[in-house]
């Protein structure tokens, strides 16, 4: 229950930035990994996002200890975990932004 807090501020932010500026917004959560939403629009109204998260950046960091402390886990474990994450440049990040953009384009009727 309480890990969905690591994700929840975070989405919400993106959400709502996405939907003022119609457009994908990125940002890391407060646990270190990156987070990407694009927003959905049809017919000018605001549906919901579709995006990804779950990797971390190159340069970024992830907070053992939060993680540890919030999912009820020993903090060896978590570092573990961490060591076995997928890292992403930017420009993968922005080819995943992309591929969903696209994939909605292609969903979406005009």
């Amino acid at each position: 229950k309480e890990s969905r807090v690591i994700c929840v501020a975070v989405q919400q932010y993106l959400a709502k930035l996405a939907q003022e500026k119609k457009e994908a917004a990125a940002a890391e959560c407060d646990v270190g990994l990156t987070k990407f939403v694009v927003p959905i629009f049809y017919k000018d109204k605001f549906l919901g996002t579709a995006g990804g998260c779950g990797v971390l950046a190159e340069d970024g960091e992830i907070d053992s200890f939060y993680v540890a402390k919030v999912l009820y886990l020993d903090e060896e474990k978590v570092e573990r975990w961490i060591g076995r994450l997928k890292k992403v440049s930017r420009t993968e990040l922005e080819t995943a932004i992309a591929y969903v953009k696209k994939r909605l384009a292609e969903i979406l009727p005009e």
